[in-house]
């Protein structure tokens, strides 16, 4: 019965999101195209390189004065030794080296500085986004959360929640994710946060695990300070952080370094953090601005597996990105 209801409620909102789309007044639309290429090493493991061409359409329609209806359409294609998926290359209705997907849409309501987000959709958990990320990826199984998500202010505190399930097609396989964050300006320049959350496996032989966090952010002149400490109840493996800074050259060139330390259960889900989880190490970025509309990117990571059967072992990754945005 729930499925059955959750899928006329899911049918629901795709009619509504496509009939806007074509009856409302107000349709705005904007995306980007990303060109990417990317070189990876590991021990004990053959390099491998390839490139990404990714495409995010997103259309949005005016309800009324308050609400608007919302989706996303999604493209990605690999080349090469088909690396740095951003979807789920093991699900059957997708290729190895493509998928297209309709993977965000929803309603968003807006009331007194309080904004309500009811649908599919990406989700970030923390200042940095150590404990939960899954603005980063696309398609079905990579972690769009089905449910609500609520930001708005409550005097000097940002308030955000975020609570659903992850969108998967297998019968009783959702895992589902909770998390309350705040923050406030205790000072100028200065911003301080905390976090509360919850993720429950749909898996039984798994436990469940609640998490906490804190995180702090400092910007002086050019550069801003960041930090963020994370740790979960589970038996072992349970902490997490990342600190660094990211510095702006002028108004085109920016550039940003950061340590990180993601023992295996010390993000929510054991693996959706936007570090590298069970693994440490370090994070170099340079972003050019080449026009108001693209940016080329280069990144850099070394990282050390903390535990299990590769502990010890390092795997690198360089990258070359130009994002264009229209």
């Amino acid at each position: 019965m729930k499925k059955r209801l959750l899928a006329a409620a899911v049918a629901a909102m795709i009619t509504l999101s496509a009939a806007s789309v074509f009856a409302a007044p107000n349709v705005e639309t904007n995306g980007d195209v990303k060109l990417h290429y990317r070189w990876n090493t590991e021990d004990g493991a053959a390099d491998k390189e390839g490139g990404k061409f990714w495409l995010r359409l997103n259309v949005k329609a005016q309800l009324d004065d308050k609400t608007d209806a919302y989706l996303r359409f999604a493209h990605q294609k690999l080349t090469g030794d088909n690396v740095g998926a951003d979807f789920n290359q093991e699900y059957s209705n997708y290729d190895e080296d493509s998928a297209t997907s309709l993977d965000r849409f929803g309603v968003v309501y807006k009331n007194s500085g309080w904004t309500y987000n009811l649908g599919r959709q990406g989700a970030t958990v923390g200042a940095l986004a150590t404990l939960f990320s899954t603005e980063g990826y696309m398609g079905i199984r990579m972690g769009a959360v089905e449910g609500l998500s609520v930001t708005g202010k409550s005097g000097v505190t940002d308030i955000k929640f975020i609570g659903g399930r992850l969108w998967d097609d297998r019968e009783n396989k959702e895992d589902k994710v909770y998390a309350l964050q705040a923050s406030y300006s205790p000072a100028k320049d200065w911003t301080v946060g905390a976090i509360v959350g919850k993720y429950n496996y749909a898996d039984a032989t798994k436990d469940d695990t609640n998490h906490w966090a804190v995180n702090t952010a400092y910007t002086v002149g050019k550069a801003t300070y960041l930090a963020e400490y994370t740790k979960s109840n589970a038996d072992n493996n349970d902490t997490a952080y990342a600190l660094g800074a990211t510095y702006a050259f002028d108004k085109k060139n920016s550039a940003y370094a950061f340590y990180s330390r993601v023992e295996a259960n010390g993000d929510m889900g054991g693996g959706w953090t936007d570090f590298d989880n069970n693994q440490k190490g370090l994070y170099l970025g340079y972003d050019y601005v080449i026009d108001k509309d693209t940016t080329f990117s280069l990144f850099y990571k070394d990282m050390t597996y903390i535990s299990g059967e590769k502990k010890d072992k390092d795997n690198t990754s360089f990258r070359t990105t130009v994002t264009y945005k229209f």
